[in-house]
């Protein structure tokens, strides 16, 4: 079950993080992997025994010739991954259009490049994963211009399950909260976000790269057909509600108020 054998895979933002774990569980599972990136991946493709593209989602020539590659060399494209990512924090009052602009190209235009350019390819029984964020499930303060950009990718995608519905090409998105990832190490609220987490989340921790990559997993195989229009939370509970942790630490914060 949920086997990837003789399924030809493409993630982008492959290079590290929640990329870098997909791939390496889409290999485990049997799949032909192609890993696309802007930073050199070479050295991690060779050990996953996947190839790899240099490639930048915010130039549509770029992943449409990528795209094209990979559909000569094997004939086809099973899966597509759109993981790539950027993330800048601000409050609105000092918000800049060039940052809104940089996420809004990255997080919401490049993966509509890779469903345009990997569905020409794409045969009946295709799966198109794209990446999201709790973030365009809720608010945080400072996060407008993220939030804004991923809330793009969970309406791109219920539109593009409509369009490609019909041609038998699945489309879903996944809603990670806080991943163990360097994109989340570089950040300057690092601590801050992950001390959040502890309280305000269920697993009382965040979550793991490959705990991410089993979910892509279910959602590339043929074993889940029916599911597709689907955005799918994966944050440890973080949009349940009031965790206790939560609710303690808010009384306790009232209390010394007053």
């Amino acid at each position: 079950m949920f086997s990837l054998t003789d399924r030809v895979a493409v993630v982008t933002g492959a290079a590290s993080g929640m990329g870098l774990a997909i791939a390496r569980r889409f290999t485990a599972a049997g799949a032909t992997v192609v890993m696309f990136d802007r930073a050199d991946g070479t050295a991690l493709a060779q050990e996953l025994g996947a190839t790899f593209h240099q490639v930048d989602v915010t130039d549509e020539a770029s992943i449409a010739a990528a795209c094209d590659a990979v559909a000569e060399q094997h004939g086809r494209i099973d899966v597509m991954v759109n993981n790539a990512g950027v993330f800048a924090t601000a409050a609105i009052e000092a918000s800049s259009d060039a940052d809104w602009t940089r996420q809004y190209q990255v997080n919401t235009l490049g993966p509509m490049h890779g469903i345009k350019h990997a569905a020409r390819h794409m045969p009946e029984g295709g799966s198109i994963i794209n990446t999201s964020s709790v973030a365009a499930l809720m608010g945080f303060p400072e996060y407008a211009g993220y939030s804004a950009s991923k809330s793009g990718v969970v309406a791109l995608t219920k539109v593009a399950a409509l369009e490609y519905g019909p041609r038998g090409i699945r489309v879903n998105c996944i809603c990670p909260g806080s991943v163990e990832t360097p994109m989340l190490a570089s950040q300057d609220n690092a601590a801050e976000e992950t001390g959040l987490v502890t309280v305000a989340s269920p697993i009382c921790r965040i979550i793991k790269p490959e705990e991410v990559a089993a979910l892509v997993h279910f959602l590339a195989s043929n074993d889940c057909g029916a599911v597709t229009g689907a955005i799918i939370p994966v944050e440890g509970g973080l949009t349940s509600g009031f965790t206790p942790a939560l609710a303690d630490a808010a009384i306790t914060s009232l209390a010394a108020l007053t």
